[in-house]
């Protein structure tokens, strides 16, 4: 999806709302929401705790950026979209949050969203964003996936601010090694993208890239 979202569970939960008579390409989302249930956890994510596939209307804070969004998101042990987080008592050699996000844009503005994407190096909405960038080390690195023109989004070294608007609420002390990393793409109005966030150490960029490569495939084929 290239993005849009700042994607973590917790915050499309908390930060978003359903808007109101959004025309969208029905079909095509429910072919990609059944998709992601079937997909599940695999050799591709290492966690094995699924907790939730969702399918839901999603109205970003710029109105440009409107779209149909399907979740699948997978939770480490301990770790909680709903409820403050320990980070002591997560695992440092797994991720510990994971998900896949594909976004459908209503036709009426798939140009714009585009170019809003592309511009950005990414992601459609800035403010949203914004947030997370000036709370930690952030890059943009662009990447050929399956074909496609993608990015590499890192947000390394997050601020306590950080940690909250991009992944949870905590309890204690907030570590300084807290990651966050995106791969992201568009494809016909289509935005694709997969995530990681965890200890440093448990970060894999290549592991992402070939997880959106299969994604991507696809909704390649569904999208023809």
């Amino acid at each position: 999806m290239a993005v849009i979202i700042l994607a973590s569970a917790y915050f499309y939960t908390h930060n978003h709302s359903q808007p109101a008579g959004i025309t969208q390409p029905v079909q095509l989302s429910n072919s990609i929401n059944s998709f992601l249930i079937s997909f599940g956890p695999s050799s591709s994510f290492p966690l094995l705790n699924v907790t939730t596939n969702s399918d839901v209307y999603v109205n970003m804070v710029n109105s440009s950026c409107v779209a149909l969004l399907t979740t699948a998101y997978y939770l480490g042990r301990n770790f909680s979209i709903t409820h403050p987080v320990n980070f002591g008592t997560l695992s440092t050699t797994e991720p510990f949050f994971e998900y896949t996000s594909i976004e459908v844009y209503n036709s009426t503005i798939v140009q714009q969203a585009e170019s809003r994407f592309y511009s950005n190096r990414g992601f459609c909405d800035t403010k949203i964003f914004s947030l997370v960038i000036s709370n930690s080390t952030y890059s943009s690195t662009p990447v050929t996936v399956d074909g496609n023109p993608a990015y590499i989004l890192r947000f390394s070294n997050l601020t306590p601010a950080g940690i909250r608007y991009a992944i949870a609420n905590y309890t204690g002390s907030a570590p300084s090694n807290i990651d966050y990393y995106m791969v992201v793409s568009m494809y016909k109005g289509v935005d694709v993208e997969v995530g990681d966030e965890g200890f440093s150490q448990t970060m894999n960029v290549s592991r992402l890239i070939l997880l959106e490569g299969k994604i991507l495939q696809k909704v390649e084929g569904l999208t023809g």
